[in-house]
């Protein structure tokens, strides 16, 4: 490995979440076959784990867990071998039950098409989210520390070339001074000697890059975000935002609740009185149609893409997750047809009379928390 370890296991455990979310759940008949199968195949051999290689490998293909493919091309940025290297950060994955399980398929032709199949969890998702965290955090603090010590053999490289510069002036004022001293024995005009003091020699180039890291981390940190730290395993199908007019909404997530406008969210436009942008009009536009807009028009579609992709930078900075709020715009598991869908709740803004109801009976956020039970019970849990 040429990378660092922390950095080449969050590189696997990213293209493991990638093939993730690109397969498909297995449908209620095949579990139903597959354990079948798994419960024949048990009795007819209870040590079956001790048994033939086929009948391992059959073992192996009736676990239950979802089941993705890493080839050799998937982890070309990577930097890892796809031997010993990859079969060893697997076996930390797996030891950490991070994965369930894990076996090598080998091409007999050549070996461009061996692969690794690896068996996840059902709670896969929740687990990468955790390991990936962690592993940032420790990548962070690593580079921090980094900065610092090269910091720190600057400020030592300067110090010693300063202290370099005076002895070489120092040597040069004694020379001088015994030169005079000579020629006024010989009752000569001193000859005047001009000492050239060296310029301060800096590194300017790595100065610089530390001050553009330091820059850019700042910057980070001045950005918009939520005021609560939000706990690990934390999803945006937790999320529920609701419109309180065009320019403020309500957000719920978990136990946490907070008012919120577009300019705290760093939804805003350019010009000097600046107005919501085009992520915060298009959050509204998705609210209106239950989170998920298809569109026809394929010059439409290219502009509400630019949209979906502000929106989803804009929420990800905001919330402090990572990964895309968005579900895959082709038909999936998740949904039907090409359509842009948020996995956030999103409710549109009351109209007036809407308004005036909802500020009568105010006793639970505007409805949020029934809507909430109604629209995500899966996520929702009222002592979180």
């Amino acid at each position: 490995m040429t990378k660092d370890p922390q950095e080449v296991i969050l590189c696997v455990l990213e293209k493991i979440k990638y093939k993730a979310d690109l397969t498909p759940q297995e449908s209620l008949k095949e579990t139903k076959i597959r354990k079948e199968v798994l419960k024949r195949l048990l009795k007819e051999n209870k040590e079956i784990r001790e048994s033939s290689e086929r009948q391992r490998q059959r073992y192996f293909a009736l676990q239950d867990g979802k089941k993705v493919k890493l080839f050799r091309y998937d982890l070309t940025n990577c930097n890892i071998a796809f031997g010993d290297d990859l079969r060893n950060v697997l076996g930390v994955l797996k030891e950490q039950k991070n994965i369930i399980d894990f076996r090598f398929v080998n091409d007999e032709i050549g070996g461009l098409h061996s692969y690794y199949e690896i068996v996840l969890p059902k709670d896969f998702d929740e687990k990468y989210e955790r390991m990936k965290n962690e592993l940032e955090e420790e990548i962070t603090e690593k580079a921090k520390i980094r900065a610092e010590e090269i910091k720190k053999q600057l400020e030592e490289m300067n110090m010693n070339i300063k202290q370099e510069e005076k002895e070489i002036v120092k040597k040069e004022i004694i020379e001088e001074t015994k030169l005079q001293k000579l020629l006024s024995k010989d009752k000569q005009e001193p000859t005047p000697v001009e000492i050239v003091k060296p310029k301060e020699f800096e590194i300017k180039g790595l100065e610089k890059g530390l001050e553009t890291i330091a820059n850019k981390m700042r910057k980070e940190d001045d950005r918009p975000k939520f005021p609560y730290k939000l706990p690990a395993g934390t999803k945006w199908e937790n999320f529920i935002i609701k419109f309180e007019d065009d320019e403020n909404v309500f957000i719920q997530v978990k136990q946490f609740k907070h008012n919120a406008g577009y300019k705290e969210m760093g939804m805003v436009g350019r010009g000097k009185n600046p107005n919501p942008s085009e992520a915060w009009t298009f959050m509204e536009v998705l609210a209106q149609v239950n989170g998920e807009l298809t569109i026809k028009n394929t010059e439409a579609r290219d502009k509400y893409k630019k949209q979906k992709e502000l929106l989803a930078k804009a929420l990800q900075s905001y919330f402090s997750l990572d990964y895309d709020p968005f579900y895959p715009y082709r038909s999936s598991s998740e949904k039907q047809g090409n359509s842009y869908k948020i996995k956030i709740t999103l409710i549109p803004p009351p109209d007036k009379k809407e308004k005036a109801n909802a500020n009568k009976n105010n006793n639970n956020d505007l409805g949020i928390e029934e809507e909430y039970i109604r629209q995500t019970p899966e996520v929702y849990d009222e002592y979180q």
